[in-house]
C-alpha cells in the first residue's frame, strides 16, 4: 500500500509540474502570436499644399512602422476629405494618390512611397504621398479634415488625420 501511495504521489507531482510547464508554454506561444500579428502604425510628419500650373496638390510626409514579426504590405492609400461649401453644407470626397508627382522643391531630397508598400518585419518606411485635388474642391470648398487611409493585404485599415496643412508653395 505504501508503494502504491508513493507512486501516486510521484505521479501527482509530475502532473502538477507538467501543468505549470504547459501553462508557461501557452503563455509564450500566446505572446509570440501577438507579436506576429501586430498592426502597422502610421505617423504623420509633414504636409504641403502646392500648385503646379492650374492643378492643386497636397503632399504628405508619412512613416509606416510594421510592429509585427511578419512581413506586411500596404496595398492602397487614399485621401478622404471632409469639407464645407460656401453655404456651410458638409460633404466628403475620396481622392486617389498621384504617384507620379514629386512634392515641389523636394525632387532630390525625398522618397516617394510606391504601392504596394512592402514592410519587412519590425521595420519602417517613410516618404511622400501626393494627391491631386479636384478643381471644385480646390477652388470652391473649405477643407476641414484630411484623412489618409492605408489598407493592408489582410484588409486592416490604418488612418492618419490632420486639420491643417502648414506650408503652401506655388510653382508657376
Amino acid at each position: 500500500m505504501a508503494i502504491s501511495d508513493g507512486i501516486a504521489f510521484i505521479a501527482m507531482v509530475v502532473a502538477f509540474m507538467s501543468y505549470f510547464k504547459s501553462k508557461d508554454a501557452l503563455k509564450i506561444a500566446t505572446e509570440q502570436h501577438k507579436e506576429r500579428y501586430k498592426c502597422i502604425r502610421p505617423y504623420f510628419m509633414d504636409a504641403f499644399k502646392w500648385q503646379k500650373g492650374e492643378d492643386v496638390y497636397v503632399s504628405f510626409s508619412l512613416r509606416f512602422t510594421n510592429e509585427a514579426t511578419l512581413q506586411n504590405t500596404i496595398e492602397s492609400i487614399e485621401l478622404q476629405l471632409e469639407y464645407y461649401d460656401k453655404n456651410k453644407k458638409f460633404g466628403k470626397a475620396k481622392v486617389d494618390p498621384c504617384l507620379s508627382e514629386t512634392p515641389i522643391n523636394l525632387e532630390e531630397s525625398c522618397e516617394i512611397l510606391a504601392l504596394p508598400l512592402v514592410l519587412a518585419e519590425k521595420s519602417a518606411k517613410s516618404g511622400w504621398v501626393t494627391f491631386k485635388l479636384p478643381k471644385f474642391i480646390a477652388e470652391d470648398l473649405n477643407i476641414d479634415l484630411y484623412k489618409i487611409l492605408a489598407s493592408t493585404v489582410d484588409n486592416t485599415v490604418v488612418s492618419i488625420e490632420t486639420h491643417i496643412i502648414n506650408k503652401v508653395y506655388n510653382e508657376k
